[in-house]
């Protein structure tokens, strides 16, 4: 089949068509109707409630509390000695014993009864693995042996390091108790 050619200044070239765009509050020009309304409002309905949020979360600050608490209680309950820090749930406010807690709560004049807690455990230094070095080495080479048996020492090393690094949050929820007096 032979090629047509079609010069710029004929006829065929073009074909006159009318679009339908929006354009939407922030001045952007659309073709898809939803997309320019997103762009020109700022706020949307909650999907759990109706009422109006931000646009960049799906529920109101309302329901992601509730929510959040919600979670928070189905968390089992454990007891905090003291030893373990407790940090804010779904945050990254630490507390290390009773004083630091004690002292947040009448700085935030909020009763630590109505905090949402959760105990941290610590985290432990990795060992090295040997199949770290896996990609460096050729197929069915092995390691040297000064290189392995620094990972071994290295490895009695971090075995052996009596101190904690850092603490994440578990999923165990603290709970306090009306002290009878």
């Amino acid at each position: 089949m032979e090629n047509k050619i079609i010069l710029m200044d004929s006829p065929e070239a073009v074909t006159e068509i009318t679009i339908t765009a929006w354009k939407s509050a922030s001045g952007r020009i659309y073709t898809d109707e939803h997309a320019a309304r997103y762009d020109g409002c700022t706020h949307v309905k909650c999907q759990h409630c109706g009422e109006p949020c931000l646009k960049r979360w799906s529920a109101c600050e309302s329901c992601r509390a509730k929510r959040k608490k919600e979670a928070f209680m189905a968390l089992p309950v454990v007891e905090w000695s003291g030893k373990y820090p407790i940090c804010l749930y779904n945050s990254d406010k630490y507390f290390f014993g009773h004083d630091d807690l004690e002292d947040y709560c009448e700085q935030e004049e909020i009763d630590k009864k109505d905090l949402l807690l959760v105990l941290c455990e610590p985290v432990e230094l990795r060992t090295l693995d040997y199949d770290f070095f896996e990609d460096c080495l050729a197929d069915e080479q092995e390691l040297p042996e000064e290189i392995q048996k620094a990972i071994d020492e290295f490895n009695a090393k971090i075995a052996a390091y009596p101190h904690v690094i850092s603490w994440v949050p578990t999923n165990k929820r603290i709970e306090f108790k009306e002290k009878n007096t």
